[in-house]
Protein backbone atom coordinates (compact mmCIF):
# COMPACT_ATOMS: atom_id res chain seq x y z
CA UNK A 1 0.00 0.00 0.00
CA UNK A 2 2.79 2.09 0.72
CA UNK A 3 4.50 1.54 -2.36
CA UNK A 4 1.22 2.55 -4.23
CA UNK A 5 0.85 6.07 -2.34
CA UNK A 6 4.57 6.93 -3.16
CA UNK A 7 3.60 5.54 -6.89
CA UNK A 8 0.30 7.95 -6.92
CA UNK A 9 1.96 11.19 -5.65
CA UNK A 10 4.62 10.75 -8.34
CA UNK A 11 2.04 9.98 -10.91
CA UNK A 12 0.68 13.42 -9.87
CA UNK A 13 3.88 15.45 -9.97
CA UNK A 14 4.82 13.85 -13.25
CA UNK A 15 1.72 15.06 -14.63
CA UNK A 16 1.73 18.57 -13.12
CA UNK A 17 4.90 18.82 -15.06
CA UNK A 18 3.38 17.56 -18.27
CA UNK A 19 0.65 20.06 -18.40
CA UNK A 20 2.71 22.83 -17.52
CA UNK A 21 5.30 21.96 -20.21
CA UNK A 22 2.34 21.26 -22.17
CA UNK A 23 1.20 25.21 -22.07
CA UNK A 24 4.37 26.63 -22.29
CA UNK A 25 4.59 27.46 -18.12
CA UNK A 26 7.46 28.17 -16.49
CA UNK A 27 6.97 25.55 -13.25
CA UNK A 28 9.55 27.73 -11.35
CA UNK A 29 7.13 31.34 -11.95
CA UNK A 30 4.55 32.63 -10.19
CA UNK A 31 1.92 33.70 -12.86
CA UNK A 32 -0.59 31.32 -11.59
CA UNK A 33 -0.85 31.86 -8.12
CA UNK A 34 -3.58 33.92 -8.23
CA UNK A 35 -3.96 34.46 -4.63
CA UNK A 36 -0.38 35.69 -4.39
CA UNK A 37 0.96 33.60 -1.42
CA UNK A 38 4.27 32.84 -2.48
CA UNK A 39 3.29 29.33 -4.31
CA UNK A 40 4.91 28.97 -7.70
CA UNK A 41 3.61 27.14 -10.97
CA UNK A 42 4.00 23.96 -10.20
CA UNK A 43 2.97 24.05 -6.18
CA UNK A 44 -0.39 25.73 -7.93
CA UNK A 45 -0.94 22.87 -10.47
CA UNK A 46 -0.01 20.09 -7.92
CA UNK A 47 -2.60 21.36 -5.93
CA UNK A 48 -5.20 21.33 -8.13
CA UNK A 49 -4.97 17.64 -8.78
CA UNK A 50 -4.33 16.97 -5.29
CA UNK A 51 -7.66 18.80 -4.72
CA UNK A 52 -9.72 17.28 -7.24
CA UNK A 53 -8.16 13.82 -6.60
CA UNK A 54 -9.22 14.40 -3.18
CA UNK A 55 -13.31 15.58 -4.21
CA UNK A 56 -13.44 12.55 -6.17
CA UNK A 57 -13.25 10.02 -3.40
CA UNK A 58 -14.73 12.34 -0.82
CA UNK A 59 -11.47 12.50 0.78
CA UNK A 60 -10.17 16.19 2.88
CA UNK A 61 -6.46 16.95 2.36
CA UNK A 62 -3.77 15.36 4.32
CA UNK A 63 -5.86 12.29 4.59
CA UNK A 64 -3.71 10.47 1.41
CA UNK A 65 -2.01 8.15 4.22
CA UNK A 66 -5.46 6.54 4.85
CA UNK A 67 -6.44 6.02 0.64
CA UNK A 68 -7.91 2.28 0.40
CA UNK A 69 -6.72 0.38 -2.76
CA UNK A 70 -9.79 0.75 -4.36
CA UNK A 71 -9.68 4.29 -4.03
CA UNK A 72 -6.19 4.63 -5.63
CA UNK A 73 -7.77 2.00 -8.05
CA UNK A 74 -10.74 4.79 -8.81
CA UNK A 75 -7.85 7.65 -8.80
CA UNK A 76 -5.72 5.76 -11.65
CA UNK A 77 -8.79 5.16 -13.63
CA UNK A 78 -9.70 8.71 -13.64
CA UNK A 79 -6.43 10.68 -13.36
CA UNK A 80 -7.04 11.49 -17.24
CA UNK A 81 -9.65 13.02 -17.53
CA UNK A 82 -8.54 15.21 -14.22
CA UNK A 83 -5.25 16.15 -16.18
CA UNK A 84 -7.37 17.08 -19.01
CA UNK A 85 -9.87 19.30 -17.41
CA UNK A 86 -6.83 20.75 -15.33
CA UNK A 87 -4.85 21.72 -18.37
CA UNK A 88 -8.17 23.28 -19.71
CA UNK A 89 -9.38 25.06 -16.95
CA UNK A 90 -5.67 26.97 -16.89
CA UNK A 91 -5.40 27.03 -20.74
CA UNK A 92 -8.85 28.93 -20.68
CA UNK A 93 -7.83 31.34 -17.86
CA UNK A 94 -4.14 32.06 -19.28
CA UNK A 95 -5.66 32.92 -22.86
Amino acid sequence: MVYELFRLDAIIKTKASKILNNLSINPGGSELDTNRIGRNNFVVVKSKIDKKVNDLIGRNSRQRQEFSQTEIDKIQENIESIINQIENEIRNATS
